[in-house]
C-alpha cells in the first residue's frame, strides 16, 4: 500500500460595504503543494496620482476618472438588477376606484433605509432595485387612512405584488394588515428556487460548500464524476439542471460572473456565513441572464445592518472516528480537516452606511491509498524462463 499525503490550503476573504453606491472586492486564493494562484476582481479600481502634473495631464487624468466613475456606476446599476427585488401593485379605494398620487414607502427593517414612490394612472406603483431583506410597506394619501404591511420578506430577484385598499378617514389613523407575500408569483413565468438565509446557515454541509444546497431545487442533480475538470473542482461539486450539463451553468456573485470560462466551473466559493441567500434559476428566466442555457445561480452577500453582529467558528474532522476504506488494508491513512473563520457586520453611520466582513480558511491534510498489482515470484520466473528459452533457440 502507498499513502500519498497532500495538503490543501484554501481561503476566502469577502468584504462588502454597502452605502448609496456599493463597492465590493473579493480575494480568493488557493494553494496545492507548490502551486499558487490568486484573483483580485475589483468593481472599481483605485486611481492614485502623486506629485505635480502639467495642466494637460491633469485634464487627461480627470477625463479618465470621469469615464471610470460612469462605468462603475453603470455596472453597479446593471448588477443590481439581478441581486435586488421589486414591490409592485395597485392602490384603490373602497369602491375599487384607482387612487392617484398615493405615497407608497418601503422601509428596510434591518437598515432603516426607505424608498418612496407615488401611485400613477390606474393606481399602479413600482418600487424596484431594493436590496433583499425584511420590509414594511406603508401607503398614505390625504383623506384616507394609512395602511401598512408590517413585515414582508423580499427575496433575491423577486417581484412581490402588494395591492392596497384605502378607506376614507384621517391620515393619522393607521391600519396594519398582517400577512405574508403571496406564495405564487404571477408576474413572471420563470422556474427556480430561492435558498433563503435560514437554510443556508442551518443545514449541515460536509465541506461547507453552498453549491450543495442547489440540490434542493427541483430538477437539479449532482454532476457526473470523471470529467476533465473534476480534479480542479476546489470550490465544490457542480450540478446539472433539467438535463443540461454543468458546463452550461452560470454563477453570479452580487451580479459579477464568477465562472471560469476555460474549465467552465465555479471560481470563487464564498463562505456560507457571508451569503444572505441565493437563487437557482432553472428555466424561463429573463433576458438579463444569458450566455449559457443551464442553471443561473444568483448569489447575494450580506451587507450589514443597524445592529452589530459577529461570529467565530471552527469545524474539525479527523481519522479518529472514521472507518477504514476497503482498500486501506491494516493501516488507516491520516486525515485532518479544519475549517475556521469569523464574520463581523454593523453600521458605520446608522440608516446610511453599513459594513460586512468575513474570512474563512480551510486546512486539509489527507492521505490517499493507492493500490498496485505486482507479479508474483512464479510469474517472474516463468516469464524469464520463456524469454531465455527463446533466445537460446534463436541462436541455435
Amino acid at each position: 500500500m502507498i499513502h500519498d499525503s497532500r495538503v490543501l490550503r484554501r481561503g476566502t476573504i469577502l468584504l462588502n460595504s454597502i452605502a448609496r453606491l456599493g463597492v465590493e472586492s473579493s480575494l480568493n486564493f488557493a494553494r496545492v503543494g507548490r502551486i499558487k494562484s490568486a484573483r483580485f476582481p475589483l468593481s472599481c479600481p483605485n486611481v492614485l496620482t502623486r506629485g505635480p502634473m502639467p495642466l494637460f495631464k491633469v485634464h487627461r487624468h480627470f477625463v479618465r476618472l470621469i469615464v471610470l466613475a460612469a462605468t462603475c456606476a453603470f455596472s453597479s446599476a446593471v448588477a443590481a438588477q439581478v441581486t435586488t427585488g421589486t414591490f409592485l401593485g395597485t392602490v384603490n379605494d373602497a369602491t375599487n376606484a384607482a387612487v392617484l398620487g398615493a405615497s407608497v414607502t418601503a422601509t428596510n427593517l434591518q437598515t432603516g433605509v426607505a424608498r418612496s414612490v407615488l401611485s400613477g394612472d390606474g393606481g399602479n406603483y413600482v418600487i424596484n432595485l431594493l436590496p433583499v431583506g425584511n420590509y414594511s410597506v406603508r401607503v398614505e394619501h390625504a383623506g384616507f387612512t394609512t395602511e401598512e404591511r408590517p413585515s414582508i420578506e423580499l427575496q433575491i430577484n423577486s417581484r412581490v405584488r402588494l395591492d392596497f385598499v384605502l378607506r376614507v378617514g384621517s391620515v393619522s389613523e393607521k391600519i396594519e394588515v398582517q400577512g405574508n407575500a403571496p406564495l405564487l408569483d404571477t408576474d413572471t413565468a420563470e422556474s427556480g428556487e430561492v435558498i433563503e438565509n435560514q437554510r443556508v446557515t442551518q443545514l449541515p454541509l460536509n465541506g461547507r460548500q453552498f453549491i450543495q444546497l442547489a440540490l434542493l431545487t427541483a430538477g437539479v442533480v449532482p454532476e457526473v464524476k470523471g470529467t476533465l475538470s473534476s480534479p480542479l473542482a476546489l470550490s465544490g461539486q457542480s450540478a446539472n439542471a433539467n438535463g443540461t450539463r454543468f458546463e452550461d451553468n452560470v454563477f453570479l456573485l452580487d451580479g459579477v460572473p464568477i465562472r471560469d470560462e476555460v474549465y467552465e466551473r465555479l471560481t470563487v466559493s464564498p463562505s456560507i456565513d457571508a451569503i444572505q441567500e441565493f437563487k437557482v434559476h432553472t428555466s424561463n428566466y429573463s433576458a438579463e441572464f444569458g450566455g449559457h442555457g443551464g442553471a443561473q445561480v444568483n448569489i447575494s452577500t450580506k451587507s450589514g445592518s443597524n445592529v452589530w453582529h459577529g461570529a467565530a467558528y471552527e469545524f474539525l474532522r479527523n481519522d479518529v472516528l472514521d472507518a477504514r476504506n476497503f482498500f486501506d488494508g491494516t493501516i488507516k491513512p491520516p486525515f485532518r480537516q479544519n475549517q475556521f473563520g469569523a464574520s463581523l457586520d454593523g453600521p458605520i453611520q446608522r440608516n446610511k452606511t453599513f459594513i460586512f466582513g468575513n474570512y474563512e480558511g480551510s486546512r486539509i491534510f489527507k492521505g490517499i491509498t493507492l493500490g498496485a498489482a505486482l507479479p508474483t515470484r512464479d510469474m517472474r520466473t516463468w516469464a524469464w524462463g520463456r524469454s531465455s528459452t527463446r533466445r537460446h533457440s534463436s541462436r541455435s
